[in-house]
């Protein structure tokens, strides 16, 4: 990834993700505090490629559309292996630029993959859909397998996003949903690999997403 300076409006997020921005800042809420953000945003700017990694449903997909600047971003499901070519995220005097991956499936079949995915690559983005991380033990032991293979491969940092947190039906604030994923992981060697670089975003929350993507990576 290599981030490059110029002057140029936000194409294509520029229509409906500044929206989302500004409406974000009309009522002065923010959703991800300044120190959760800082050493991430260092990591991408320093990344010359990212991956986009995580399990069936976790929004994968979604979240590499909305990165891209597609409108449709919500209408899209991984179809297995899917190369994509370097794209461009641009905001005012900045531009950066994500180099050319692999969208993979979540599909247990796929982890096997995951050595060409990561080929070269600084750091990660793994995705998981936290009610099932909680409701689905299967899932569960899906999600251990692929951190401790992860966590196994100590040259690339990895950065967790619990996606669906409205599925939960519950009224948890963010930190008290960290707090009860890390003591579901709480006899893991990994714990505090994950619990100290994890986020939670609803992928189709708008506002959300945008200032995440406007923090991390402009």
């Amino acid at each position: 990834m290599i981030v490059k300076p110029l002057v140029f409006p936000l194409l294509p997020l520029l229509g409906w993700g500044v929206a989302a921005i500004a409406g974000a800042i009309a009522v002065k809420k923010v959703f991800f505090d300044e120190k959760e953000v800082d050493e991430l945003k260092n990591d991408v700017k320093t990344s010359k490629k990212i991956a986009i990694l995580g399990l069936q449903q976790a929004g994968k997909t979604t979240f590499l559309r909305f990165l891209q600047g597609d409108k449709n971003y919500k209408k899209y499901v991984a179809s297995g292996m899917d190369e994509y070519d370097e794209f461009d995220i641009k905001f005012d005097d900045e531009v950066v630029t994500i180099s050319k991956n692999v969208d993979i499936g979540g599909a247990e079949a796929f982890m096997r993959n995951y050595t060409t995915v990561l080929q070269n690559t600084e750091m990660a983005f793994f995705l998981f859909d936290v009610s099932l991380f909680f409701n689905d033990n299967e899932y569960y032991r899906n999600f251990c397998a692929r951190v401790d293979y992860l966590k196994s491969m100590t040259t690339i940092k990895t950065y967790f996003i619990a996606t669906h947190p409205d599925k939960l039906n519950n009224t948890d604030t963010d930190n008290e949903l960290k707090i009860k994923i890390s003591e579901k992981l709480k006899e893991k060697d990994y714990k505090n690999y994950v619990e100290h670089k994890l986020f939670i975003i609803n992928l189709l929350e708008d506002k959300k997403l945008t200032e995440f993507v406007n923090k991390v990576f402009l």
